[in-house]
């Protein structure tokens, strides 16, 4: 897969004061505010992103438009999943239900943007602003649950899944600065995995606990020289924070149970946990209405409704959920093969021009942020929803816009 081009040389732009501060104000929504902003920061990316259109059409004799294999993918996404859930509409509002997905079609603009903004050094305040945001998502986490007695951080702002989704993805992206800062002041982004840890304890969500022994492990295999060191340390911090959890240190019952859930299920034994039981029933349901049109699925209007009728009577009341708690299934329910395919495209898509990107001063960092944008979008994605979310998918599209365009040395004019 080629690489994105990069649209501008570092010093030569004729980026106005306007296109700079919205640049900022871009990259500052997306990295240090949303876990503050929470549902809010999708509106106010597709703000921007219109915002920043409007400038480039303005200067069009100016700007290259980002057009690489990402802008493709993105827009190729949005137009496969309208026509199939065209094809599968059984109302013409089934249709409008593409439109879940227009953060799709926010990555050329965003891409453009960033593009233009390339230049040395990137990488590193990329990494310092992540940081800031996961101190950001651990300071309103501990003012929701100590001073506002809240129980649970993600009560007021956000909810606590999303939460504690955005802090993690945020806390891991800070270690892109171990590649890029060389004085002692590198080992402070080491700061984002433990304040995110401290959020995902406050908020009490368990999907991103479960993601974050995997990112534990990829950032060690990425940043240590010796891999067979980097898996030895990685495998021992995971099973301290898997002791530690299930001893309670992180608070509650919820992040404790996790153990006891994946012995029930390893065990064969009935799932006691009532939350990961009604998953698991959701995914008999999903494979089961996937096999009904394996093909182009049943769109998403009918993601629960089909499901729906292979649940127990018992089971019907959780029709009601907005999804099926698993990424894949939800794209194969929804729209078949075709659909998984789609959904496969995205998800390897920063890592693929990551890899295939210019070898300057930042890619290390750019396929460090990559791989980690990618692994915690898949675990998460594995008991909950993350792509078919309007949040995450706006960041996902903002995340990959920024490592790919953003975090390079310079362009190819």
């Amino acid at each position: 897969m080629p690489s994105e081009p990069a649209i501008a040389v570092p010093g030569t732009t004729s980026a106005s004061l306007f296109e700079r501060v919205l640049l900022g104000t871009v990259l500052t929504v997306i990295l240090v505010l949303s876990c503050l902003l929470g549902f809010a920061t999708t509106y106010l990316m597709a703000v921007l992103a219109v915002i920043a259109a409007g400038n480039f059409l303005y200067r069009r004799r100016e700007v290259a438009w980002a057009s690489g294999a990402p802008s493709k993918v993105f827009l190729a996404a949005f137009v496969i999943l309208a026509l199939l859930f065209a094809a599968t509409a059984r109302q013409p509002a089934d249709v409008l239900l593409a439109f879940n997905f227009t953060a799709f079609l926010l990555y050329v603009p965003l891409a453009t943007l960033f593009a233009r903004g390339a230049g040395p050094g990137n990488a590193r305040r990329i990494a310092w602003l992540a940081l800031a945001g996961a101190a950001v998502g651990c300071t309103a986490s501990a003012v929701e649950v100590y001073l506002l007695g809240t129980g649970r951080a993600g009560v007021v702002i956000s909810d606590p899944i999303r939460l504690a989704d955005t802090a993690v993805i945020l806390g891991f992206l800070a270690l892109m600065g171990l590649t890029q800062q060389k004085d002692p002041l590198r080992w402070v982004f080491l700061l984002g995995p433990a304040v995110a840890l401290i959020t995902v304890s406050l908020t009490g969500a368990r999907i991103a606990m479960l993601a974050y022994p995997v990112l534990v492990l990829a950032a060690m295999l990425l940043l240590m020289r010796r891999k067979w060191l980097g898996l030895l340390l990685g495998a021992l911090f995971v099973g301290l924070l898997l002791l530690a959890a299930f001893s309670g240190l992180f608070g509650g019952e919820r992040l404790a149970s996790l153990l006891s859930v994946v012995n029930d299920i390893l065990s064969g034994n009935p799932v006691a946990d009532e939350a990961t039981r009604i998953r698991l029933e959701l995914y008999k349901a999903g494979w089961a209405a996937f096999q009904q049109s394996p093909l182009i699925g049943h769109g998403w209007a009918q993601l629960m409704s089909t499901p729906a009728t292979f649940l127990a009577e018992t089971d019907q009341v959780h029709a009601s959920l907005p999804h099926l708690h698993n990424e894949l299934l939800n794209f194969a329910v929804a729209g078949g093969l075709t659909g998984v395919a789609v959904y496969l495209a995205l998800i390897v898509l920063p890592v693929a021009v990551a890899l295939r990107s210019p070898r300057d001063s930042q890619y290390p960092a750019r396929l460090v942020g990559s791989v980690i944008l990618v692994t915690a979008y898949l675990v998460m994605g594995l008991t909950d929803t993350m792509l078919s979310f309007e949040l995450h998918t706006a960041l996902y599209v903002g995340l990959t816009a920024i490592l790919l365009g953003y975090c390079r040395d310079g362009s190819r004019a």
